[in-house]
């Protein structure tokens, strides 16, 4: 008897809760210039969660393609406030009042060589800046931070600070955010208290920041798209897999492709000994090279099995 094809529905067992709940992953925050010289300058910020993405995206979602999305729906809020208000982004000396997101290659970069980083009076505070925050969970898988212990943490592997004229930064821009302006503007629950911001890491306006190894540093929040995957089965004799006797009937090559459906022909049948000759029920169990059952999401799993005499 041996597996003669197997078709296997999408896991989803390696989407982490972070790409599956609603905690945001970035926070971005900038004010608009009226066209009307006498109207204040007004506070805008947005949060970047996990339903800014198409979930159909996200079994396939390279770290690239991650940042992509990000940076568009940033662009793409404020070309809506542009539409809507004629409101600007820009002060008269041409300094931008808004986190500047800009790729080189496969890096994205926040480029804040015009970045406006003067205390701006706008209709709701006076102390506003241009900022950036980074969930905290998600920068330390990312590699952009590392732990140092004491709640402080020290640049990452993939996070580059690149300073301006050769000469280190004296952040100007670490005032706290008015709480009650993240959470309002921000759509977050009121529910939320001021210990919210010790899970996110601001990255200061005054250098810029080179996001690097997106794709590599990804798999570590999503998981490797390929793996091995063990079929076993009550039909066929116990065999020696590694110091174990298990019901092993095969292992396959599964590539996540975000297709619906994996299906798996070998080329070539392992057959292995029936265990009995009258069979009643037959139990196919599909399992990860740990030992645990694969969670998979909607769809069937088929295994066709053929047998023949000896």
């Amino acid at each position: 008897m041996g597996l003669t094809a197997i078709t296997l529905p999408d896991p989803t067992s390696q989407l982490p809760p972070l790409l599956k709940g609603n905690e945001a992953m970035f926070y971005a925050s900038w004010f608009t210039i009226s066209p009307n010289p006498s109207e204040p300058k007004t506070f805008y910020g947005e949060l970047f969660e996990p339903k800014d993405l198409r979930l159909e995206d996200l079994e396939t979602l390279t770290g690239v393609g991650f940042m992509r999305t990000m940076k568009a729906f940033y662009d793409k809020k404020r070309v809506t406030i542009v539409l809507e208000s004629g409101y600007k982004f820009k002060e008269n000396d041409g300094k931008k009042t808004y986190v500047d997101f800009k790729w080189e290659g496969d890096d994205v970069v926040i480029d804040t060589t015009n970045v406006n980083l003067q205390k701006i009076a706008t209709s709701t505070a006076n102390d506003y800046r241009p900022k950036f925050y980074v969930n905290k969970e998600f920068a330390l898988e990312m590699g952009w931070f590392v732990e140092k212990g004491g709640n402080t943490y020290g640049l990452g592997p993939n996070l580059v600070m690149e300073i301006h004229d050769d000469e280190m930064p004296v952040p100007v821009d670490t005032d706290p955010v008015n709480e009650h302006y993240w959470k309002v503007q921000s759509g977050i629950s009121s529910s939320i208290d001021t210990t919210q911001r010790s899970e996110y890491i601001q990255l200061t306006m005054t250098c810029n920041w080179r996001f690097i190894n997106l794709n590599v540093a990804f798999k570590n929040v999503t998981g490797t798209t390929k793996r091995s995957l063990f079929i076993y089965s009550d039909v066929g004799g116990s065999g020696v897999v590694g110091n174990q006797v298990t019901d092993l009937l095969r292992e396959v090559n599964y590539k996540r492709e975000g297709k619906g459906s994996q299906y798996f022909e070998p080329l070539h049948i392992q057959y292995i000994d029936v265990r009995k000759e009258m069979l009643d029920i037959v139990e196919v169990q599909v399992s990860e090279t740990t030992g645990e059952l694969v969670k998979f999401g909607a769809g069937n799993t088929i295994a066709t099995l053929h047998f023949k005499k000896t």
